[in-house]
C-alpha cells in the first residue's frame, strides 16, 4: 500500500501479488502450472456454465484463501457445486459468485484452472508448500494440511503444519496459532520444490519472497 501511495506501481513488490504474472514467471523457469480454463476481467462476466465439472476458480488478487474455491459440479445439477474438501458443503452458482465479489482482499481479473491432485495421500486438496526465501536461499518453509477449505465453519481449527528448514529437515516449532504436526508426510518432491523456490527467489528482484508450490500427480506445480 505504501509503495503504491508513492506512485511506484511498477515496483516488484506490487508485481508479486499478481497470481497470473506469477504463473507466467514460473512457466518461464520450467515450473509446472495448472491449465487455465477461463479468464474474465469483470466480475459480471464470470461464466460458470462454460467450465468442466471440476475446477478451481480464483480472483487474481486475493489472500488468506479468500477469493479461491475448489469446486465440483453436483451431478445432474448444472448450477450447484460441492466444495472439493471433506465438508461436503454445497453452493449455488449465485453463492459462488458472491464469494468472488470484489472487496478489500479480493480483486479481479478472475480465472478458473484445473483441480490438482496431491501426489500422495487421500486429501482432496493438495497440501500447500510455502517457502520463505531470501536472496535465492530458502530460510524456512512448511507444508499445511487443510482437509476443509476457507469458509467452511471451523475450517481453521483443522489446520496442521509441518515446519522444515532450508534443507527440508523437520523443525519442532510452530507459531501460527495452529497445531504443529511433524507426522504429516513430506512429499518426495520436496528437494525439487526447494530448488524451484531458490530459482524463483533469484528471479524476483526483492530481498524476500514467499514461494508457494504444490506437490501433485503431475509433479511440482506453482501455487
Amino acid at each position: 500500500y505504501r509503495i503504491k501511495q508513492q506512485g511506484l506501481d511498477e515496483h516488484p513488490r506490487v508485481a508479486v501479488a499478481d497470481k497470473l504474472n506469477n504463473l507466467a514467471l514460473a512457466a518461464s523457469h520450467g515450473i509446472g502450472v495448472a491449465e487455465v480454463y477461463g479468464l474474465w476481467h469483470e466480475h459480471d462476466e464470470i461464466d460458470l456454465a462454460s467450465l468442466p465439472d471440476e475446477f478451481v476458480i480464483k480472483a487474481n488478487f486475493s489472500a488468506g484463501s479468500r477469493g479461491v474455491l475448489p469446486l465440483r459440479r453436483v451431478p445432474g445439477q448444472a448450477d450447484r457445486y460441492v466444495v472439493a474438501d471433506t465438508s461436503g458443503r454445497e453452493m449455488t452458482g449465485a453463492e459462488v459468485l458472491k464469494a468472488l465479489e470484489p472487496e478489500r482482499r479480493v480483486r479481479g481479473p478472475w480465472y478458473a484452472e484445473e483441480l490438482l491432485v496431491p501426489d500422495a495421500g487421500d486429501d482432496p486438496i493438495p497440501p500447500d508448500y510455502k517457502f520463505y526465501c531470501f536472496y535465492g536461499e530458502v530460510g524456512v518453509g512448511f507444508t499445511r494440511r487443510t482437509p476443509q477449505h476457507f469458509g467452511t465453519p471451523g475450517w481453521q481449527h483443522q489446520l496442521r503444519f509441518h515446519d522444515f528448514d532450508g534443507q527440508g529437515n523437520t523443525l519442532a516449532y510452530h507459531d501460527r496459532g495452529a497445531t504443529g504436526d511433524p507426522t504429516i508426510p513430506l512429499s518426495p518432491l520436496l528437494p525439487e520444490m526447494l530448488e524451484h523456490a531458490r530459482t524463483l527467489s533469484r528471479a524476483v528482484p526483492l530481498p524476500f519472497v514467499r514461494v508457494d508450490l504444490y506437490a501433485t500427480t503431475r509433479g511440482v506445480q506453482m501455487g
